[in-house]
């Protein structure tokens, strides 16, 4: 009950759960609106599968540098920039005709590059959390801590694919009715680019006042780290 108490008095760790709340549909709304964005708006399905593959292959090459890019700029410095890098990339996808596809992946390519971030630092930050909860308290329940934070991304995937549905919804698409898709094309543009661009910007805004910056986890740490060994505790 008290680790209960000291999970929801810690405003840092709410503000990453809203973090990875907004992420998650920023990321997720994105990658629930590929296959009808090329198969009824750019018209080759066979491209989605191909477009799924180079995010793929872009997110594991941004996963490898997210630590090393996280230390040498700082957790919330690296969000705010991959946040604002992406959604502005992901905004310019608004603008490409159907038949500029190439570009739909160049653009898209580099959005995500800076998108698969996101995840990374959610998780890693959930841990400096945990690190200003036995700083402030006393306590750890880093177990805790992981667990809410990974309810809420899925929570926030499921509300991404919702959304789309709504959206899509909203346009009158019926995916039988050819005329009903030719209406809604519109509506999976918007999917693709500034809806999900929305909630990035959100985020910074989150990000703006969280208060866990490097500089104050370095003395979070070094605290600790004087506590521990005080009480006679390894680090290890």
């Amino acid at each position: 009950q008290r680790d209960l108490i000291d999970l929801l008095t810690n405003k840092p760790w709410l503000m990453v759960l809203g973090l990875g709340f907004l992420t998650m549909l920023f990321n997720g709304i994105k990658y629930g609106v590929i296959a009808y964005y090329f198969t009824h708006y750019v018209g080759d399905a066979a491209l989605a599968g191909i477009y799924f593959m180079v995010l793929l292959a872009v997110s594991i090459v941004a996963a490898l540098t997210a630590g090393y890019l996280g230390r040498l700029l700082g957790k919330k410095t690296l969000f705010i920039i991959s946040l604002a890098v992406s959604g502005a990339l992901t905004c310019l996808l608004a603008f490409l005709p159907p038949e500029q596809y190439l570009w739909v992946f160049v653009i898209g390519g580099a959005a995500e590059f800076f998108a698969a971030f996101m995840p990374v630092l959610t998780f890693s930050m959930l841990g400096d959390t945990a690190d200003y909860s036995e700083w402030k308290h006393g306590r750890r329940a880093t177990g805790l801590f992981y667990s809410a934070g990974t309810f809420i991304q899925k929570t926030g995937g499921g509300f991404a694919g919702a959304l789309v549905l709504v959206v899509l919804a909203g346009y009158g698409y019926v995916g039988t009715d050819p005329e009903t898709i030719k209406a809604a094309t519109a509506g999976m543009v918007h999917l693709m680019s500034w809806i999900p661009a929305l909630f990035a910007f959100l985020a910074i805004l989150l990000l703006v006042v969280y208060p866990l910056n490097a500089e104050r986890m370095n003395q979070i740490e070094y605290e600790l780290r004087q506590r521990r060994r005080d009480a006679g505790v390894s680090d290890s």
